[in-house]
């Protein structure tokens, strides 16, 4: 650790507990964040936030049957559990609630400006500040700069000829259109992943006709999702210690089941994916359901309901190449048309791009963009070589069990390390590169190690360069206990100047 600088009499530009604190995003991220920079004693904390409220992607998606696919009690945070959680997986508008219930419990919204994006950010080396252009047209510099926009920012439209043409309503399920009233019509969703799985049985129950256009099928495991009763909802209101020792059992039960280098054998997953798609009746339509690649190698789903939809008479299952959209709906690869009134895409996000989804320059006025020329990196998934004072929650090689635990963590790390800095009056830190080098060699060996991620399948894991660039192959205990140590001696340091 670097020795404190002795200076009793000596005013620094950047004062204890006076630094100013910008953080980008008022979801999950940037709320643990501002949260534990509140809680060891930060005032000056900004959180600019471009939608209306508190929520991240809970406040911007709100498609039909969205919902959390980890489980509640581990989906919130460790400082303002959730006894009244209705069900084991809470959908959309029961967890946006309780953002918002949070955000005011914890007097969050003090530091909040809504409806304000960031345009760009740029480190000034002459005076050592984050410069933030911001949409208002104002720009406000900031001490410490926090990334907490998440992945979910890029959303990607598939490129199918004759998209603008449709006469219809054709949108994306990351900006759901509740003026489209879908009862009784015809519709076409783009895309079986995540989104499809949990929209298609909600909105199978009340429109005219549907068909899902599948590219590739993906495992669909059961979920145990039970709904809490009055008797166990009264018994956690009234002793909260229940919700602690449940949140606990869930993370461990976690931990064992996902530490992926340790999982070479998939045969009980496909056993579980194999029975869950015995519930659909139809032979031929249950064999284009079942995927030709291992468990693991795409995102694990899970749910109940969406193989028994397909036994609906008002649910298609369309397996042949879209070939061009009309004025009037779809072309498939045969030739077939069919007619729809509307379209919709549940086609994801680009979700590799993290930082670089913003304008971003570092030292010397090197861009996000070029210095992640080969795709994201960054040391523990939360600073990055070349841009001083700035940290990252949820950001390259980070996703993996409950992100609320991960940005917990991410957040404690950013605390503990502004603290250091102010008690030896530095102005600005810089992990070293060969540090960051060093840290994600060792971060890919591991990942080369995890054979269900290297099987033949289409996942988002990737960046176009080949490297795995958004998953943490180990468990959250071993990114807790990584990030944990103390590693000052990896950071180029540059001392206060004195007024």
């Amino acid at each position: 650790m670097h020795a404190k600088v002795e200076s009793s009499k000596r005013q620094y530009v950047n004062p204890p507990r006076d630094r100013r604190i910008g953080i980008i995003g008022a979801g999950p991220g940037g709320m643990a964040a501002a949260h534990r920079f509140k809680e060891a004693g930060y005032e000056n904390i900004v959180i600019w936030e471009k939608t209306d409220d508190f929520g991240g992607t809970w406040n911007i998606n709100r498609y039909p049957g969205l919902e959390c696919d980890v489980a509640s009690h581990l989906y919130s945070f460790s400082f303002d559990l959730n006894p009244g959680w209705s069900k084991s997986f809470s959908r959309q508008p029961e967890i946006l609630e309780y953002m918002k219930a949070t955000a005011d419990r914890l007097d969050l919204r003090r530091f909040a400006r809504l409806s304000t994006e960031v345009v760009r950010a740029t480190w000034d080396d002459e005076c050592t500040k984050w410069r933030v252009m911001l949409s208002t047209g104002e720009e406000e510099t900031v001490d410490i700069l926090i990334s907490a926009q998440g992945m979910f920012n890029h959303i990607k439209w598939p490129e199918i000829e004759g998209m603008d043409s449709f006469g219809g309503a054709l949108f994306h399920t990351a900006r759901w259109r509740d003026d489209v009233d879908l009862k009784g019509k015809r519709v076409a969703v783009i895309g079986s992943a995540a989104t499809a799985v949990q929209m298609l049985p909600v909105i199978a129950e009340y429109v005219g006709h549907v068909d899902l256009y599948q590219r590739t099928p993906n495992w669909v495991l059961p979920k145990d999702d039970k709904v809490f009763d009055q008797e166990t909802l009264a018994a956690r209101r009234a002793d909260i210690s229940l919700v602690r020792d449940e949140r606990l059992k869930i993370f461990r039960e976690f931990e064992q089941f996902i530490n992926w280098p340790e999982v070479h054998d998939d045969s009980e997953f496909v056993k579980f994916g194999r029975e869950n798609l015995l519930a659909v009746k139809d032979h031929e339509t249950r064999a284009r359901l079942t995927p030709d690649f291992n468990w693991g190698c795409a995102r694990p789903l899970s749910s109940n309901e969406y193989y028994p939809t397909f036994n609906r008479d008002n649910v298609g299952l369309i397996t042949d190449k879209i070939a061009r959209i009309t004025p009037g709906g779809i072309v498939d690869a045969t030739g077939v048309e069919r007619d729809y009134d509307v379209i919709i895409c549940a086609t994801g996000y680009y979700v590799d791009r993290f930082l670089a989804a913003l304008d971003v320059r570092g030292r010397g006025g090197i861009h996000i963009k070029e210095a992640w020329a080969d795709g994201a990196r960054a040391y523990l998934g939360i600073t990055t070589h070349g841009f001083p004072n700035l940290f990252m929650s949820y950001g390259p090689n980070t996703n993996q069990g409950s992100l609320i635990t991960m940005a917990e963590y991410e957040a404690a790390y950013m605390v503990r390390h502004v603290e250091w800095m102010d008690a030896n009056d530095i102005a600005w830190i810089d992990v070293k590169a060969d540090v960051e080098k060093q840290y994600n060699d060792e971060l890919q060996s591991h990942i080369s190690k995890v054979t269900l991620w290297q099987g033949a399948c289409h996942n988002y894991y990737f960046a176009e360069s080949g490297r795995i660039v958004t998953q943490y192959p180990l468990n959250m205990t071993a990114f807790r206990e990584r990030i944990m140590v103390p590693d000052w001696d990896n950071f180029t340091i540059q001392y206060g100047v004195s007024l």
